[in-house]
């Protein structure tokens, strides 16, 4: 036992297994990291001005319209858009037919009576859900009133072009979008679809 500190051994410490300066390289690429993907993931979250639930509802709402065609499929052998003459080489609205047929409120086109597709009433202003017009046609209506249309594998081989990246495809049946909260369906950067993550808004995107 030492009588002072200065009768202690010298304590060496042992090597680290790390570089020297390691540790501030890791935590910058976390840092980096964070501020790469946290504006991201709060705006699919909704913590960003509370808009990313309504991405994510629609895009459920999308995607429930393309298990209803594909459901629709299996149950009668036939494809609906085409039993109701709509031409696959064209982006189909989802019209009061389509609603009629896999709503089961049509039996001309569902005659079992099956209910493949339940989406919600609309509110006061036709919006966000199913409605009918002055004429008893049905329409169906997203967040911000747009309406929902189906982009088709024409050929039937199991791919679909990709709406923003010529030359490349998507491995689809359907994909099914509605224009987003600018209204405008050519514009797909905000466009809200069926297939995920497309598109990705950038991170850099708050509005």
């Amino acid at each position: 036992m030492p009588r002072n500190l200065l009768d202690a051994p010298e304590v060496v410490p042992s090597p680290s297994r790390f570089p020297r300066g390691c540790g501030c390289v890791a935590t910058a690429m976390l840092l980096f990291a964070f501020l790469f993907y946290a504006p991201d993931f709060c705006y699919r979250t909704g913590t960003l001005h509370g808009r990313g639930h309504r991405e994510l509802s629609e895009s459920s709402s999308c995607a429930s319209i393309v298990i209803g065609l594909k459901a629709y499929e299996m149950e009668y052998n036939k494809e609906l858009l085409e039993l109701l003459g709509r031409s696959l080489q064209s982006d189909v609205l989802v019209d009061s037919d389509v609603l009629a047929a896999l709503t089961a409120t049509e039996k001309r086109w569902n005659a079992r009576g099956i209910r493949f597709l339940d989406p919600p009433r609309a509110n006061k202003e036709g919006k966000r859900g199913i409605s009918e017009d002055d004429e008893g046609k049905l329409r169906l209506r997203d967040w911000w009133g747009n309406p929902y249309f189906i982009r088709c594998d024409d050929d039937k081989d199991g791919k679909i072009a990709h709406p923003q990246r010529p030359g490349e495809f998507i491995e689809a049946r359907y994909i099914v979008y509605t224009a987003g909260r600018d209204m405008n369906p050519a514009t797909w950067d905000d466009n809200v679809t069926s297939v995920p993550d497309l598109p990705r808004r950038p991170f850099w995107s708050w509005e």
